[in-house]
């Protein structure tokens, strides 16, 4: 049944309702559509009002900028039933909740305080710490029991100049402002070096004074007293400390005072060198050094040491050193006392060179009597060469050095030659050659026109034997020669030195003449000769030996080297002997003890390592090897042993020194019985 029927059905039936007509149906349907969209609309607006929608800083401004729209009266109002007439309407709009952006405005006003809070809590807390802490040092350094160091006092007073030598009296002061005492003090000095105390003949450096206690407000005054050395005009000071404990600590509190600063207004001693302004290469110079004290007391342990210059060859001082060449020590010096050293030497150097002599004098350190602690005096003085006026050329077998080598075998031939270096003439040239040395032999000294004084041991040539040293015209060359022959039983560290002496006159205009002197030394030193032996032996203690004697082919024979090495007249190191076995001899690592013998089995060499020996001694060696022959070695004597190379460094001429011993063979020279010592090979044993 359809719905027209339904309703047609109604409007036929009997008590049944009046049937409504169409029209009232449509507006009662479009009331209540009208009533769904009212509801439809009051329920998105009741939702819209609970959210809140957070909008951009940037969207803030264009809300409130915007024109407020016009809202529907029935937006406002609550929707009833009651059925109303169908009216067509506008779209509703809804305005821009303006609630939002005041909100988040609030919101960010709301963080700027909070973080101003924030910075003015930083600042009260910086400004309290702050506070504190200057209460806290207040309290350290003023209140209570506490100490500070800026409240002891530490002066020095003493003079501004002192005499060298001289006993100086200062004092040193030192106050207490503290509210308690100090402890343990300790007044600390430290001297300049060489000062010496005024008590006692000692050095002093740092000196350490107990003090003990030093009360509150109270002020300690310490006299003390010191001999200062020095140079004239030199600056010295005095450094002055203490070290001190308070009551309830282990601590060690250290406080400085300013240094007490002086000048050494006068030197307790005067030294000066008196010596010639030039000299010439070669010749023989005199300096004289002269000590004048100035100081009102003793002074004691006095050391004057002397510096000298390239090319002075020292040869004797007046009094003599106390070590080495350059070193004189005064056991006292009294005031206004003075004390001459003269020193003498050789001079030499190349034309205009300056050479400069310096000396110092002082008092002697007491942990080094060598050694000058404080210095108080020096002197400096300069020699310039001159041109010679004769140059001196030596030479030795053709060598111009200062020192020559030669062996104990050979001669020594002397060649001189000089020349005039001046612009006039040389009168009454002389020359001389003072001879010594322990090797030197009186008897094989071969001279040219000269003569040979064995008394005195000098050759001389002069005017009279030699013509051209009659008068010597400038640039004049002459020569002179001779021989010498060392001995030939020579002790230790042989050697032969020369002097050689050339003088002349120079006139002057006026007649008055003046000598002119020359020097050249020269030294021959005779190096070691070691002697080297060996020997093959087969009877012997140093090894029990085996096999057929003498040696049969394809059997096997044990024999010993003896090798022995004398020094020679000199001290050696570094010897050593190396010698090649043959193949067909066997190695069997035996040597006699004590003995550095090695064996180098690709190259087949053996090494004696000897080392140090001093001159005139022996060494010996033992070494046993075994030897196998061949049929092919029937009828001959083999070597056993190569020729045997020493090789070793002479101490005293700095050479090396080699000998080379002949090989070993199987001839055995030992053996009394001639039989045995024929080293023959032999084809069978009988």
């Amino acid at each position: 049944m359809n719905q027209d029927d339904s309703i047609q059905n109604t409007e036929n039936t009997p008590g049944a309702p009046a049937v409504e007509n169409p029209q009232t149906r449509a507006a009662r349907e479009s009331e209540r559509i009208k009533e769904l969209r009212d509801r439809l609309y009051t329920r998105g607006d009741v939702q819209k009002q609970s959210i809140r929608h957070a909008l951009p800083r940037h969207e803030i401004h264009d809300v409130f900028s915007k024109p407020e729209e016009t809202v529907r009266p029935e937006e406002k109002k609550e929707v009833t039933p009651s059925p109303a007439p169908v009216v067509q309407e506008p779209p509703v709009t809804v305005p821009p909740r303006v609630e939002n952006a005041v909100s988040y405005s609030e919101s960010m006003a709301s963080k700027d305080s909070r973080k101003s809070l924030r910075k003015k809590f930083a600042v009260i807390g910086v400004v309290f710490f702050v506070a504190a802490l200057a209460v806290a040092s207040f309290i350290m350094t003023k209140g209570g029991n506490t100490i500070s160091g800026e409240n002891i006092s530490i002066t020095v007073n003493g003079p501004l100049t002192v005499g060298g030598g001289e006993e100086v009296p200062f004092t040193v002061s030192i106050g207490n402002q503290n509210t308690v005492a100090i402890q343990s003090a300790t007044l600390i000095l430290e001297y300049p070096k060489g000062t010496q105390s005024a008590t006692e003949n000692k050095e002093i450096g740092v000196v350490r004074q107990a003090l003990d206690t030093i009360g509150t407000g109270e002020l300690v005054n310490v006299p003390v007293k010191a001999r200062i050395f020095g140079k004239e005009n030199e600056e010295k000071e005095i450094k002055v400390s203490i070290d001190y404990r308070i009551a309830g600590s282990n601590a060690t509190f250290h406080k400085e005072a300013e240094p007490l600063r002086f000048k050494v207004s006068t030197s307790p001693v005067v030294m000066t060198f008196d010596t010639v302004k030039s000299i010439s290469s070669g010749q023989d110079v005199t300096l004289t050094l002269t000590i004048q004290s100035n100081s009102p007391t003793p002074l004691t342990g006095v050391l004057v040491k002397a510096s000298y210059p390239a090319g002075f060859d020292f040869n004797e001082s007046s009094p003599e050193t106390v070590s080495g060449e350059d070193i004189w020590k005064i056991a006292t010096l009294k005031p206004n006392e003075k004390k001459v050293i003269t020193i003498k030497g050789l001079m030499t150097g190349y034309q205009d060179e300056v050479r400069q002599f310096n000396a110092s004098l002082g008092i002697a350190n007491d942990h080094d009597s060598n050694a000058i602690a404080s210095q108080l005096a020096t002197a400096r003085t300069e020699i310039v060469i001159e041109q010679p006026f004769l140059d001196v050329d030596v030479s030795i077998n053709g060598n111009a050095a200062d020192t020559v080598i030669i062996n104990k075998t050979e001669a020594a031939a002397v060649e001189i030659k000089y020349s005039n270096n001046l612009d006039f003439v040389i009168y009454d040239g002389k020359v001389q050659v003072a001879l010594e040395g322990n090797a030197l032999s009186e008897f094989d000294i071969d001279v040219t026109d000269g003569f040979y004084d064995s008394a005195k041991n000098i050759l001389t040539w002069d005017g009279v034997d030699v013509a051209a040293l009659k008068e010597i015209a400038p640039g004049r060359t002459a020569s002179l020669k001779f021989t010498l022959h060392p001995k030939k039983d020579i002790g230790s560290t042989p050697e032969m030195k020369l002097k050689i002496t050339t003088k002349g006159q120079r006139i002057f205009e006026d007649k008055k003449s003046q000598e002119l002197v020359g020097t050249a030394a020269r030294t021959i030193k005779v190096e070691s000769v070691p002697v080297v032996t060996g020997e093959t032996l087969y009877h012997t203690e140093l090894f029990t030996n085996t096999g057929p004697l003498p040696p049969v082919a394809e059997k096997v024979t044990q024999y010993t080297f003896e090798l022995t090495v004398n020094s020679g007249a000199n001290d050696i190191t570094g010897a050593e002997i190396t010698a090649v076995v043959p193949q067909y001899v066997s190695w069997l690592d035996l040597v006699t003890s004590d003995d550095v013998v090695t064996y180098n089995t690709v190259t087949r060499t053996l090494k004696w390592s000897i080392g140090d020996m001093d001159a005139n001694t022996e060494k010996k060696v033992g070494i046993q090897v075994s030897f196998l022959p061949s049929m092919t070695q029937v009828g001959t004597k083999p070597t056993l042993l190569e020729a045997q190379r020493f090789k070793a460094t002479d101490r005293f001429t700095g050479t090396v020194v080699r000998v080379v011993h002949p090989a070993l063979t199987t001839t055995l020279y030992a053996e009394s019985d001639e039989k045995l010592q024929d080293g023959k090979v032999r084809a069978t044993g009988e």
